[in-house]
């Protein structure tokens, strides 16, 4: 299989190396009882969180229960309080680490978590995501095998932007942004999502870039009926966020149209 080879987690488990220059605290990382040896992991789960640590909790015991495989998984937090990380109780869950930053966005968090991936691909994951059963090794084999640059659970119609924009696309679909998977390399060769778009629109410019790189006849690929329930946006819906969260998006629907008309 692509990438594999034999890594040994002991304790403790060392953590993850990071870039000086990168405003990051790596919080923890679960510490292994006994040295074990497995193949290294085909891909890591990036969770971006504000707020509603509720949400990733649930996220995370879904994803363990229902799958044998202790996928790493990082949590980017973007400016929660201490308060709520420690009533989280995140630790408790193996193969997870926390990165925090102080509120800037998920394209920040993106940005954030990505680089201190060490697999071979990448999988961005909401926290508002349920696990009803496996469905990692699904959504990344299209990418060991070539097949295409990003992988997703669905395509939707954009919709939201001027007629003469969408015209001039390669394609009308895009992958949905709350679950998709890349290979890290192709990320490091777009220099990750566009730090400009804060919140939104970020994951659908980067659709664009690698449908105009022309590196695969398919850049995306949907892969259906996965086992996962999204709960529709629970925490951008959030009627304490719901204001602003709308100004971000017209903000960054200006930028994104700016940038591509």
């Amino acid at each position: 299989m692509e990438g594999e080879q034999e890594i040994r987690y002991a304790t403790p488990y060392l953590p993850i190396t990071l870039s000086p220059n990168l405003p990051i605290e790596v919080v923890f990382e679960v510490q292994h009882e006994r040295c074990i040896t497995m193949p290294a992991p085909l891909a890591t789960i990036i969770i971006p969180q504000y707020m509603h640590l509720d949400l990733t909790r649930q996220c995370l015991r879904t994803l363990r229960e229902c799958d044998p495989v202790l996928w790493p998984v990082i949590v980017v937090d973007d400016g929660s309080s201490e308060e709520a990380l420690r009533a989280a109780g995140l630790d408790a869950f193996p193969q997870v680490t926390l990165i925090r930053q102080s509120h800037r966005g998920v394209t920040a968090a993106w940005n954030l978590g990505w680089p201190a991936v060490t697999t071979p691909r990448v999988i961005f994951l909401n926290n508002d995501v349920v696990s009803h059963g496996p469905w990692v090794e699904q959504l990344v084999q299209p990418l060991i095998d070539g097949e295409a640059q990003m992988t997703g659970v669905c395509l939707r119609q954009e919709q939201l932007l001027p007629h003469a924009i969408l015209e001039r696309f390669p394609m009308p679909q895009f992958l949905e942004g709350w679950c998709f998977a890349m290979r890290t390399t192709t990320l490091r060769i777009h220099n990750g999502f566009d730090s400009d778009l804060l919140t939104y629109w970020s994951d659908t410019d980067l659709q664009l870039r690698l449908m105009l790189s022309r590196l695969s006849p398919q850049p995306l690929l949907a892969i259906p009926d996965l086992p996962l329930d999204h709960l529709g946006h629970a925490t951008a819906h959030d009627p304490h966020c719901l204001p602003r969260q709308r100004d971000r998006w017209r903000a960054d629907r200006r930028r994104f149209i700016d940038k591509w008309k």
